[in-house]
């Protein structure tokens, strides 16, 4: 009858179904079986060589892609190592007191073992032979082309930059910032006395945040120019007693971030981002060098072709720019650890964006890592690199307007930052005064204002 189920139909059914699998299965091990013994049969009649072609050759019929033997390639590397000249005469009495806890025991040692070093450079040797002489496979990865081998850094495998010599950038001891410098001169005036009163009318008071009209404009005091700021992130704590249970601590802190848009679409950014806080850290999308690419490679290399300072409108997320803008700089990264020794601490520094290099033909400074120059003269500089202080982006002003009229744009900053009292022991909050802005560049000069929101603790 229509809509009813025959069961004895169904059970019957499964159980075909079952006895089908279980046939495959055996059919598949009995196949596996004669497999291994015939594989063992022909190896006895050949030697190494002439195995590792026929276990090559072998793999053709599972319709996978064939795959280098491990083991014949740790055997080449280690062959190679001795071909380049290590021996155990020469050098086991050195790695033995040199290299201690590199080989010879379990602890650390910042010097590697020669026979380590050899070996490095023969398996980067066998990579070379590798890419030059077989297919690259693509391993289907959906957010980026990996259908060609483009070089090392696309299997993770590059040590050390050796472009550049800077062993550190910034203020690389603490999270929070200790130094104000001439391109971020602002300290938040917390309150000296640990009074509870004091600490709240500081946490509320609107007033007591940066002037960001003075401090997204600066002048160095030993050169002549002025200079735009572009991105920059300022943190800074207090705490009054040990004891934050009985004494919470105050914290506040504030982000810039500037992006190019086009002149006519101020007011469709503004509409779109009012009334939202600009305190994301991934507000705007900064690309990246991804610790893999050389300070000296940049923007030229191929490792670079998919970066871009263009992003297009987000329309459809909260706190996203909802317009095509430029974002004017990027970020070179490379982590330190592993086997690279040439930095002190990881760096992280701004450099321009690859499309401004490109127009603009910008170059980098002689002597300096953070500095580009135009015609003979600096217009863009992190001075981290160089000095003591907080990681930003500097640009000079004449050279910002020129660019901005030439392209028909405009420059728009969206600020950010909190004002918050807590202790970290106790997990307790006391409240936080959010802050945002945005600021455009007219007649020379930010403008802008700032909004508030409270964020008072329950009860």
């Amino acid at each position: 009858m229509g809509g009813q189920i025959n069961y004895a139909t169904t059970d019957r059914l499964e159980s075909l179904l079952n006895m089908y699998d279980l046939e495959e299965y055996y059919n598949h091990e009995e196949r596996k079986k004669q497999q291994n013994e015939f594989d063992e049969k022909v190896k006895v009649l050949l030697n190494e060589e002439q195995q590792e072609k026929y276990r090559w050759l072998s793999g053709l019929s599972n319709h996978r892609e064939a795959s280098f033997s491990r083991k014949w390639a740790q055997r080449w590397v280690c062959k190679r190592a001795y071909e380049f000249g290590w021996s155990d005469e020469l050098f086991s009495g050195f790695e033995k007191f040199c290299s201690y806890g590199r080989g010879h025991s379990l602890g650390g040692g910042a010097m590697e073992r020669v026979g380590k070093k050899y070996q490095w450079m023969a398996f980067h040797e066998f990579l070379a032979r590798l890419s030059d002489t077989y297919q690259w496979i693509n391993r289907g990865y959906s957010d980026l082309p990996d259908d060609d081998y483009g070089g090392p850094w696309q299997i993770n495998l590059r040590d050390i930059d050796p472009t550049i010599w800077a062993k550190r950038n910034g203020e690389y001891k603490t999270y929070h910032n200790e130094h104000c410098t001439w391109w971020q001169p602002y300290n938040f005036p917390f309150p000296a006395e640990d009074d509870p009163k004091a600490k709240a009318g500081f946490l509320w008071d609107e007033k007591t945040i940066p002037e960001f009209s003075k401090i997204l404009k600066r002048n160095n005091p030993e050169e002549e120019g002025e200079w735009a700021v572009l991105r920059g992130f300022w943190s800074e704590n207090k705490k009054y007693s040990a004891d934050e249970l009985d004494s919470p601590y105050l914290d506040g802190w504030f982000r810039i971030n500037a992006i190019c848009i086009r002149k006519g679409d101020f007011d469709s950014l503004l509409k779109r981002l009012k009334g939202q806080t600009l305190c994301d850290p991934s507000l705007v999308s900064v690309p990246s060098t991804q610790h893999e690419g050389f300070f000296g490679e940049y923007p030229w290399h191929t490792i670079y072709k998919h970066l871009s300072g263009w992003q297009e409108r987000q329309d459809n997320s909260r706190g996203r720019i909802p317009v095509k803008h430029f974002v004017p700089y990027a970020q070179y990264e490379w982590e330190s650890g592993g086997n690279d020794y040439s930095i002190d601490s990881s760096l992280r520094f701004n450099v321009p964006a690859k499309e401004l290099i490109q127009e603009a033909e910008l170059k980098r400074a002689q002597g300096k890592w953070g500095c580009w120059e135009h015609g003979g003269k600096v217009v863009f500089s992190d001075p981290s690199i160089e000095e003591y202080g907080p990681s930003y982006v500097l640009m000079s002003t004449d050279f910002l307007q020129k660019w901005l009229s030439d392209n028909n744009m405009e420059l728009i900053w969206l600020i950010g930052g909190e004002k918050q009292m807590f202790s970290n022991e106790g997990g307790e909050f006391f409240g936080r005064l959010v802050f945002s802005g945005i600021y455009r560049y007219e007649q020379g000069k930010p403008t802008g204002s700032m909004r508030f929101t409270k964020e008072q603790r329950d009860g």
